[in-house]
């Protein structure tokens, strides 16, 4: 009984959890996307009366209104992922087993709902979506369901967790560590290429894996993790002293309005100085950052969708 108890109030993903600012935000923003489309929707013929370029502007503003709800859709989905992976293996079962229940009842009433929902999806005039106005012969119900899954694809594809611009973040992140070591009287730390791929390597585990920690799902430490790749931990202090370890900083960053941090630009300058006055703001981020033993400095950035998940490895 007490396994049970102990199974029941299990938490598989701990350090998961619901950002309630950013799933409240979100949900403002696809509320006014959906009833921005639905205007336009509605008033499309008269809107199309007005055209640029052969361009119908009613059907532009129907696609970017469609984008943007479908956007905003994605990252409140993402958001409940990280909700949902955060509770009690209790709260998981009633949640399955409410899904369960729902599609049984959808199931042994599918004679009457999915006529409904075909009839609801007939009734979209999908031709209203195409800004070119492309003829009878081609604009056949066919081929515009299929353009537009290609656009609903296109919207809902995860970003890129790793790209040039998450590599901008590291070199603006070792930029703004080396000035904080300046301000302070210790010498700069050097990149280091190697170690670089250390910390991007648990950057991408963090971001696709959902967790948030120095310890990977695997049981690895910060110099485990480097042993595995290959990277030689040993560093010689001189006067018969050496280290064989890593040090590690990790954080996450989102952009807008952060709390405790303040508005956080997209781009990768105003993300990479945030997280050094974060770090900088806690004792122990701060004490790694300024540890006069550490010459070496490895940076890895992964974006998940919601937050700019930052490592750096210090030696």
């Amino acid at each position: 009984m007490e396994n049970i108890k102990r199974w029941f109030y299990h938490k598989h993903f701990p350090h998961s959890h619901l950002d309630k600012h950013y799933l409240l935000m979100d949900s403002l923003y696809f509320l006014a996307s959906l009833i921005f489309s639905i205007i336009i929707y509605k008033n499309i013929t008269l809107i199309n009366d007005y055209i640029i370029l052969f361009i119908k502007v009613g059907s532009v503003l129907l696609l970017i209104g469609t984008f943007l709800c479908l956007r905003f859709s994605w990252k409140i989905l993402k958001n409940l992922k990280y909700g949902i992976k955060g509770w009690n293996n209790g709260y998981k079962l009633i949640f399955i087993v409410f899904i369960i229940l729902f599609l049984l009842i959808i199931y042994f009433n599918q004679e009457s709902v999915i006529p409904k929902i075909k009839t609801e999806i007939d009734q979209i005039e999908f031709s209203k979506f195409n800004p070119l106005g492309l003829s009878e012969s081609l604009s056949d119900s066919g081929s515009i369901v299929s353009q537009s899954k290609k656009i609903i694809d296109k919207a809902l594809a995860p970003p890129d967790p790793i790209s040039d611009k998450t590599k901008d973040v590291e070199q603006a992140i070792l930029k703004y560590t080396n000035q904080e070591r300046r301000n302070n009287g210790v010498r700069e730390l050097r990149g280091d290429g190697k170690l670089d791929e250390v910390a991007r390597s648990h950057s991408l585990d963090m971001a696709q894996n959902n967790f948030f920690s120095h310890t990977n799902l695997k049981g690895e430490d910060p110099t485990a993790r480097a042993i595995r790749m290959g990277y030689n931990v040993h560093k010689e202090l001189g006067a018969g002293w050496y280290s064989d370890g890593i040090g590690e900083n990790i954080g996450k960053m989102p952009t807008g309005s952060v709390e405790g941090v303040g508005y956080v630009s997209s781009d990768a300058d105003s993300i990479a100085k945030a997280q050094v006055n974060s770090w900088m703001n806690s004792p122990g981020h701060k004490q790694n950052i300024l540890d006069s033993k550490y010459d070496t400095l490895g940076v890895g950035v992964a974006y998940d969708g919601l937050y700019y998940i930052s490592t750096q490895d210090f030696k």
